[in-house]
């Protein structure tokens, strides 16, 4: 199958959202007048979220290998690492593609993590990232170092103490910690305390299977009483399982208090108790709710309306779906989990064209993932498809995926691009499907 050749528009948004074609296309067609998009994807973490996917590094490497300009991406890498900058999720990129490259003999990229260590690492501005970049740049010396200034500057860090001692064990290829410091070189207290630290750590999580505190029985009053003390936005402990488990009488009640607050943190309280189950009933009042100036009561009515089945939110929502505004098409999708009906896919597509934010775009996915999931219609491919395209994160896409796939409308050419993905969980459900013979390699 042939790589498609993407404009330079097509090719940012393909490398920003971590698409296979991005790298098909620098592999077949090379980099040029893309070049600059390459350069920011490495020099800036282009993830959607950083928590959920994993990261770019590998995958940046291997297409500026391919570019044919691997020379010229190492020195921007190597000039992007002058600091630690405060939010290290682009640095952390930075640093392991420094490392790849090092590994491929630019060794001025190992000597700029080196640097960077012995003059910008403070115990308020480091990455552990780059801590453990020092092992793969000079093996046991590098942990040695690494060791030492953590146990120095950061006693109390136990979680970076055991990310540091995984690393080094999966570089050394070791069953257990203390393997690594066998030597006597390294028998110090220093490295003696890490190793102790670690262990201690490790214990506390492998042993009993930890079982969070139970969330407190509400009684009606008390939440009444959370609700209109609340000072600040926020979950409030105990508010969802009394939606969960209370009377429809008292869910009645709290719909009664919503509809007459006017505090945006006690209404924000209130919208918690329906996370999980339908409001008993709907009114304008409650409506209001969803044009509020006060951005975080509209996302918490918006949670809360999702699962309630009404003729004024689906009135609502059709509204909304023919906005011109992103936030309004987003919440029509919101409010159309429980309130689809056949035919409203009609006005999906004209509707997710004029959504280009990158934070909206996710929403709509996560509420058509749960539509498809709730109402398995073939009406809903077109806007599968677009979204398999548009959509920033790796792991929305991974289960669009597999919709298409599991009703047989995943198109030869999107699974044999998403072999390429960004996403390791993509790429392995469209290599399944390649495998189970059901593409079509022309």
């Amino acid at each position: 199958m042939i790589a498609r050749k993407l404009t330079p528009c097509e090719f940012a948004r393909a490398i920003r959202n971590g698409l296979g074609s991005a790298f098909l296309h620098i592999t077949t067609y090379g980099d040029k007048g893309v070049d600059d998009c390459v350069r920011d994807a490495c020099v800036n973490n282009l993830i959607y979220d950083s928590q959920l996917e994993n990261g770019r590094a590998n995958w940046l490497t291997n297409m500026i290998v391919r570019s044919g300009q691997l020379a010229f991406y190492a020195n921007e890498i190597k000039i992007a690492l002058k600091r630690i900058p405060e939010d290290v999720g682009d640095f952390d990129q930075l640093v392991w593609l420094a490392v790849n490259l090092y590994e491929l003999g630019f060794s001025e990229c190992g000597e700029a993590l080196l640097t960077l260590f012995h003059q910008e690492c403070t115990p308020e501005n480091y990455s552990i990232a780059l801590l453990c970049a020092l092992v793969n740049i000079a093996g046991l010396s590098g942990l040695n170092k690494a060791v030492h200034w953590l146990i120095r500057e950061c006693p109390d860090d136990d979680s970076n103490m055991v990310e540091l001692a995984k690393h080094a064990v999966s570089q050394f290829n070791k069953d257990c910690i203390e393997e690594v410091f066998a030597d006597g070189a390294y028998n110090d207290p220093e490295i003696e305390a890490f190793v102790q630290a670690v262990n201690a750590f490790n214990k506390l999580w492998e042993g009993a299977p930890h079982t969070p505190e139970p969330a407190p029985l509400l009684a009606l009053s008390d939440v009444i009483h959370l609700a209109r003390s609340s000072t600040k936005h926020g979950y409030i402990r105990g508010l969802l399982e009394f939606g969960q488990n209370a009377p429809t009488a008292d869910l009645t009640e709290i719909c009664t208090k919503l509809e007459q607050e006017n505090s945006p943190f006690s209404q924000c309280a209130y919208l918690q108790v329906f996370r999980k189950r339908p409001l008993p009933r709907v009114t304008h009042e409650l409506l209001r709710l969803l044009n509020s100036p006060d951005k975080r009561v509209r996302h918490n009515s918006l949670l809360a309306f999702s699962r309630t089945r009404d003729a004024l939110l689906r009135a609502e929502a059709l509204r909304f779906i023919d906005s011109d505004q992103e936030a309004d098409i987003s919440a029509a999708f919101d409010l159309l989990e429980a309130n689809y009906a056949h035919g409203d896919s009609q006005r999906f597509q004209q509707a997710l064209t004029k959504v280009q934010d990158r934070e909206y775009l996710n929403s709509v996915a996560l509420s058509l993932i749960r539509l498809e999931e709730l109402w398995p219609l073939e009406e809903f491919t077109n806007s599968l498809l677009h979204l398999l395209e548009y959509g920033p994160c790796g792991c929305c896409r991974r289960n669009i995926l597999e919709a298409l796939h599991k009703r047989r409308a995943a198109p030869d050419q999107m699974v044999f691009e998403a072999q390429w993905d960004a996403n390791y969980e993509v790429q392995h459900v469209a290599r399944r499907i390649v495998q189970e013979g059901s593409l079509d390699e022309k």
